[in-house]
């Protein structure tokens, strides 16, 4: 992987549609299957969401048949105006699921979905104008793979500090997905911004909508990551790698915090836990013996460098938050509900209390 940080965010397209140079869409009119459905879930984020169908009404695709399934989850600022201003120069199909979820979300979705590639994004990203083009054109040619990951570089801030390059695996944690490989089978499960599936293998499945943002403050991470793994499990077929279907993630500044950075591995740590392979485990206090020591390991690092460079202080926090969501995925399953623990609650807080200065 690159070390490279992210990438500067491009300028917003003035005119998007005809005024682009290209013909307005419009809405589909018939039943009958498309090549690819491009599908996002948004919620209160019309501003960014704005953006990102602006750039995707710049994609290059020549011949291919799509629509651009756009699922409102609730929102309450200028989501449906935008979707509305939207309509015309996109294949937009607007759907509205107001309880919360963005698994729920993705779910109502795939109900409708008539793409025989379903390509999955964020409402936060910019697409490269031959990104569609690109995931079709693969799962054109590697007929025997079901998921398909394309490449994600991240969009910093213009003011991101200088440090955040040296923090190893914090690219990963905003949505990083870059390899120094050509295209074909990888291991890693590819991520939200920029993965495809096959129409085929989700007749049957659905995204679980117990884990995922919207399913409450300190949710389990990990929303396509369990569908993909149990697709994985159950096709025995690897994810594939596209690097040429490049989408850069816009990383916002409060995104670049320390609490921000805490919280979300944290909830890596729950999700990464609710995921596990099943085994038996020596318990205290209702998770493994292992986990309370290198927690309580990762917490003395914490102290140690709390003087350090705001780059190894945070990384040194980032480990122990991920850790203490792990203990408290465990003691949550072991009281059988999903509340925080005091235990759990406390050490978070602690973590990121003393990675703040200076972050």
């Amino acid at each position: 992987m690159g070390s490279d940080p992210g990438v500067p965010l491009p300028p917003f397209p003035r005119e998007a549609g005809a005024a682009s140079g290209l013909p307005p869409h419009a809405p589909p009119l018939t039943d009958q299957p498309l090549d690819l459905s491009v599908i996002l879930s948004t919620r209160n984020q019309a501003a960014l969401l704005e953006a990102t169908l602006a750039h995707l009404a710049l994609q290059q695709v020549g011949a291919l048949r799509w629509e651009l399934i756009v699922i409102d989850n609730g929102s309450t600022d200028r989501t449906p105006e935008v979707l509305r201003a939207s309509a015309a120069r996109l294949p937009l199909v607007a759907l509205q699921e107001p309880v919360r979820g963005k698994n729920r979300a993705m779910n109502r979705a795939l109900s409708v979905a008539r793409g025989e590639l379903l390509l999955f994004t964020d409402d936060d990203v910019v697409p490269d104008a031959h990104w569609i083009a690109q995931m079709q054109r693969a799962a054109t040619a590697w007929p025997e793979h079901t998921i398909f990951g394309g490449q994600i570089l991240l969009a910093h801030p213009a003011n991101a500090p200088a440090w955040i390059r040296h923090v190893v695996g914090f690219d990963i944690q905003l949505g990083r997905y870059s390899f120094l490989c050509p295209e074909g089978p990888i291991q890693a499960l590819p991520v939200g911004p920029n993965y495809a599936v096959r129409a085929r293998a989700l007749r049957s499945r659905r995204f679980d909508e117990s884990i995922g943002p919207g399913t409450g403050r300190h949710y389990a991470m990990g929303s396509e990551t369990e569908l993909l793994q149990r697709i994985v499990r159950e096709t025995s077929s690897p994810p594939l790698y596209v690097p040429t279907a490049v989408v850069q993630h816009v990383v916002r500044p409060h995104q670049l915090t320390a609490r921000y950075l805490c919280g979300r591995m944290f909830r890596a740590g729950r999700g990464t836990t609710r995921m596990r392979t099943r085994r038996a485990f020596r318990p205290l206090l209702g998770a493994p013996r292992h986990l309370w020591r290198e927690a309580a390991l990762a917490a003395g690092n914490v102290l140690r460098r709390v003087s350090a460079d705001p780059g190894t202080r945070l990384r040194s926090g980032l480990r122990l938050a991920f850790l203490v969501g792990c203990i408290h995925e465990y003691r949550s399953e072991a009281r059988g509900r999903a509340q925080a623990s005091p235990v759990a609650t406390t050490a978070t807080k602690r973590a990121t209390t003393l990675t703040s200065a200076g972050v």
